[in-house]
Formats: C-alpha cells, sequence, structure tokens
C-alpha cells in the first residue's frame, strides 16, 4: 500500500448536570459539570502500489490491472442540548442536564461497510451473483432455453389445456347465469382463497412462462450469432438493502454509539468484458440452454426455483458453462462503495428533550474500491439470502396454500 494517511482529533464533550432535592432535605439547586473526550478520524487514505499497465493483444486497449483505493473525510459539527426532568424520584426531586460539544466521534463510521482490516468494500454474495449474471445473459443475447423449453413441455401442454378448459365452462355458465348460481354451494366459496391462490401459482409459473417462450422464440429467429470482431458486455448491481434509511435493522445492523444516518450511502459492483466468439456452434448451443445438463436437470427439479430465492444455486449451476465457444480477452470486477451521510449520536431520551438538538452530528464522506482485473467467465457464486422481494413473498403464500389444500405445485 502506499499514499497511507490518517489524521486523528479529540472531540470535547461537556455535560453539565443541575441537580434539585427538596424531598430529603432542604438543598437548593446545584451543578456539577463532567468532561468527556471522542475520537474522530478526520482523515483516512491509502491505495494500491502502481502496476505497470499492458496494452491488449491487438494494440488498442491497456488491459486493467488489480487495484484498491480508500478515502474518507470527517467534519466537525458542534451543538448543544438540554435535557430534563431526567429523574423524577418525587414531585420536588428534578434533574436537568445540559449539553454542548464541539463535535462528534465518528465511532468508525468513516469506514462503514468497509472490511475493517483491508477497508475494501465487503460486497454481498447475491449482489456480485446479479452482477456476473447480468453479464452472462448479456453473452448468450436470447431469452430462450430450449433444454428447459423441452423439459417442461408436458406441464406447459396441460397448462393449456386446463386454461381450454375453464373458458369453456366459463362461457357455458355465462349461457346459464341462474343455473350457475343454483348450483353454487357453500363449501366453493369457502374455498375461493385455494382456487385464487391455485391461479396465482398458474399464471406466474405457467402462463406467463409460456407466453415468454413464445415471445423469445420469436426473437431468437431473427436473432444472428454475434459476427462482430470484438464483443463488449457491462453490468452494474447495488446492494439494495444497504440504506441510510434502514439503519438499525437486521439488514443494516447499528454500530456501537452511533443512532442513524442521514444521506446516501451505495455499494455494489461493476463488470466488463470484451470477448469474441471463437467456435459458434458450441456458442449456439450454450445460448440455447443445451450444453449444461446439470443447469437443466436443476431447473426441472420440483420448487428448484424456490431453493433459488435463498441460495442462487441455480445461477451458479447455469454460470459453469458461461462463455462456451468464446474467447476472454480482457475485463474487471470492481467492487466500490461511496457515500455522503451524516452520523448521528443520541444524547439523550427524545421525550425529556427541552431545546437544542438531540443529536450530535458527524458528516461522513466515504469512497472505496476494489479492482480485479481478467477475471475471466466466473460463474455467480452461491449465497445465503432471508429476504423476499413482494413478488416472492406472494408466491409464497400461494404455495403454503397449495400444499395445505394439496393442490399441485409448480416446478
Amino acid at each position: 500500500m502506499r499514499d497511507v494517511r490518517q489524521t486523528s482529533v479529540t472531540e470535547r464533550y461537556t455535560k453539565t448536570q443541575m441537580r434539585q432535592v427538596a424531598c430529603i432535605g432542604s438543598f437548593g439547586p446545584s451543578s456539577s459539570t463532567n468532561i468527556n473526550f471522542g475520537a474522530r478520524v478526520t482523515f483516512r487514505s491509502q491505495r494500491s502500489d502502481i502496476n505497470a499497465t499492458a496494452p491488449s493483444a491487438a494494440g488498442k486497449f491497456f488491459r486493467p490491472t488489480d487495484y484498491a483505493a480508500f478515502f474518507s473525510s470527517t467534519a466537525a459539527v458542534p451543538g448543544s442540548c438540554e435535557l430534563g426532568p431526567v429523574e423524577n424520584f418525587c414531585p420536588a426531586y428534578k434533574r436537568y442536564y445540559k449539553y454542548s460539544w464541539d463535535g462528534c466521534s465518528d465511532y468508525n463510521a468513516h469506514r462503514l461497510g468497509c472490511d475493517a482490516t483491508t477497508l475494501e468494500p465487503s460486497i454481498p454474495a447475491s449482489v456480485i451473483a446479479d452482477g456476473r449474471n447480468k453479464i452472462i445473459a448479456q453473452l448468450q443475447n436470447n431469452d430462450f432455453n430450449a433444454g428447459q423449453f423441452i423439459g417442461e413441455l408436458k406441464e406447459s401442454v396441460e397448462t393449456v389445456t386446463s386454461l381450454i378448459g375453464d373458458a369453456v365452462r366459463l362461457y357455458r355458465s355465462l349461457r346459464r347465469p341462474i343455473t350457475s348460481l343454483r348450483n353454487l354451494r357453500l363449501r366453493d366459496v369457502r374455498k375461493i382463497h385455494t382456487r385464487a391462490a391455485s391461479e396465482y401459482l398458474r399464471f406466474v409459473y405457467g402462463v406467463r412462462p409460456i407466453m415468454s417462450d413464445i415471445q423469445a422464440v420469436s426473437d431468437a429467429l431473427y436473432r444472428r450469432v454475434f459476427d462482430e470482431p470484438v464483443g463488449f458486455a457491462y453490468s452494474e448491481s447495488y446492494d439494495e438493502s444497504f440504506d441510510p434509511g434502514l439503519y438499525g435493522t437486521l439488514r443494516f445492523p447499528k454500530i456501537a454509539n452511533i443512532d442513524g444516518l442521514e444521506g446516501s450511502l451505495k455499494r455494489g459492483v461493476e463488470h466488463a468484458c470484451f470477448y469474441k466468439v471463437r467456435n459458434p456452434s458450441i456458442y449456439q448451443l450454450e445460448r440455447y440452454g443445451l450444453l449444461n445438463p446439470i443447469a437443466l436437470a436443476w431447473e426441472l427439479t420440483t420448487l428448484s426455483f424456490v431453493v433459488d430465492w435463498f441460495t442462487g444455486i441455480g445461477s451458479f449451476l447455469s454460470g459453469l458453462t458461461a462463455g462456451a465457444g468464446l474467447d476472454y480477452l480482457w475485463g474487471y470486477e470492481t467492487r466500490f462503495l461511496k457515500g455522503s451521510f451524516v452520523a448521528l449520536h443520541a444524547m439523550g431520551n427524545p421525550a425529556n428533550l427541552i431545546s437544542g438538538d438531540l443529536y450530535a452530528r458527524c458528516p461522513v464522506r466515504v469512497t472505496a474500491m476494489r479492482r480485479y482485473a481478467n477475471p475471466g467467465f466466473t460463474p455467480p457464486p452461491v449465497y445465503l439470502r432471508a429476504d423476499l422481494n413482494l413478488s416472492q413473498a406472494l408466491s409464497s403464500i400461494a404455495l403454503l396454500v397449495a400444499f395445505a389444500s394439496g393442490r399441485k405445485t409448480p416446478r
């Protein structure tokens, strides 16, 4: 590492205690002053050692090199507040506090979201996997998976047949509405939630995939194999859970003595690669999902998509053959973090605030990055996560209802 610099200052907190005790004896107002100190890292920076940059084989580009950098700075914001009554043991016993401060300790907020030792951005595996999936999707340049389509052909035919049958029954009931209402049984009404769950699953995992496959086949018929001398793929993925507004939740744990964040704080990963087609036949087989039987077997496994919500196994298996038929020329994977926010330190209970600002504030600016040069066609990593988006949550509820009623669940 080079240009490693760090400066710190000591911030001063003054706490004045005013006390009046009359229920024990006749004591007049009294006060005492305590002075505490806290360290604030005002500036921190470091960079990787210099690496020589070599041109590409064609001589038109300079290949990226491994590189890491970190920079952060904080500032002082003076303030004061008055709190009370903090204690009230009897009607005449009251205690008030008055705080004043020259600045606030940063409590290591200057390296929030980074590794404590290396100061490199700590990016969740699920975010890295999402970025690599986007790159793989651009390499394949095709949404149609022929192997999965053939494997699910039987279920697709059953779905279409059931839709036709439902349409015929609906048409007959509309022709005889009075008779249909008379034949409606109470138990059918009571099972409406079960039917709704079943229809939701049939649409999401039956009808919609069929419509997507039809569109994908149509696109594939008019899409040629990439025939340019050099192709380029690029993607960015952000950690959506890394948000100051979520500070203090399980997704974003608090730091000791920091009670909140205000501002912007983002981290993510950036991918880029240059490539060319080496073997068009193998590349076509990979594009249409016919070159990876392990990934195909996983996709055809019942409820494998549910496991993928939490682990990303399917993406990892699909990525094992990513880049088949292609030559990787050069590229990079860069993990980054950037933010401008204010770390808040509460001086007491908000209910006791009389005047002033309850929070001591420490403005922070931070930028960190770690670049991995020429990683090749790397599969997305397997990860574990517990959060679900809205669509996955609705599907989970529908699956539970379907299981409880004994109805057939989608693959």
